[in-house]
C-alpha cells in the first residue's frame, strides 16, 4: 500500500530528512531534531521517562520484540523518510459516567435506585474504575449489564419472551452505550 494518497490528502506529512519534516510541521527543525535525540537516547536504554511505553506487561504485549531493542515498545528513529501524522485529543471511552446498581440501575444523588431507568456501556461508571486495561473494554460491561437488566425486565426476562426484544436491547446498548427508560 502506497502512503503517498495519505500525504495527498494531507492526512500525513512526509520529509526525506528532519528538517524537512519539520518545516511542513511549522516546527523549528533544531527542535525536532533534539526531540528525536532525546528519544532515541531513551530507547537505547530501554526507558521513555515521558510516556512510560513498556512499563506494564499490557504495553510490551503489544510491542515488537522482533526489533531486537531493550524495550519492545521503543526504537530508534533514525533513517527517513520520516513520517507524522496529527494526533487530537478524543474519547474513546469513559472511565465514569451515571452511577448505577449492579443491574444497570441508575442511581440518584443519595445512592438510591431510580425506577424504570438504566444505563450501560459508556454511560455508566466503569466497573474498572478508572483503569483502561485495553481495547473492548468497553464493549464487555455494555453487553453484561445489558443482559442482566434484560433478565430482569417483565417482558424481556420471563420464560418464552427471550426473542428479538432482547437481542436488540443488547445491540442498542453494546453500539450506543444507553440510558434506557424501561416501562413495567
Amino acid at each position: 500500500m502506497s502512503i503517498g494518497k495519505y500525504a495527498r490528502l494531507g492526512y500525513i506529512k512526509i520529509g526525506r530528512t528532519l528538517p524537512e519534516l519539520a518545516k511542513q510541521l511549522g516546527l523549528d527543525p533544531g527542535e525536532l531534531q533534539k526531540t528525536v535525540e532525546e528519544h532515541n537516547a531513551h530507547a537505547a536504554e530501554g526507558r521513555d521517562p515521558l510516556f512510560q511505553r513498556g512499563e506494564s506487561a499490557f504495553n510490551r504485549t503489544l510491542g515488537d520484540p522482533a526489533m531486537g531493542t531493550k524495550n519492545p515498545n521503543l526504537g530508534p528513529i533514525k533513517n527517513g523518510p520520516f513520517i507524522a501524522l496529527t494526533i487530537v485529543p478524543a474519547t474513546l471511552g469513559t472511565a465514569t459516567g451515571l452511577a448505577t446498581d449492579t443491574c444497570g440501575q441508575l442511581l440518584d444523588g443519595q445512592g438510591r435506585p431510580t425506577a424504570g431507568l438504566y444505563a450501560c456501556g459508556n454511560d455508566m461508571t466503569s466497573p474498572m474504575r478508572g483503569i483502561y486495561p485495553g481495547a473492548g473494554i468497553t464493549i464487555g460491561p455494555a453487553i453484561v449489564f445489558a443482559y442482566r437488566r434484560g433478565q430482569q425486565h417483565p417482558a424481556i426476562g420471563s420464560p418464552g419472551a427471550r426473542g428479538r426484544g432482547f437481542r436488540s436491547m443488547i445491540a442498542t446498548c453494546t453500539v450506543f452505550g444507553c440510558v434506557a427508560a424501561c416501562s413495567r
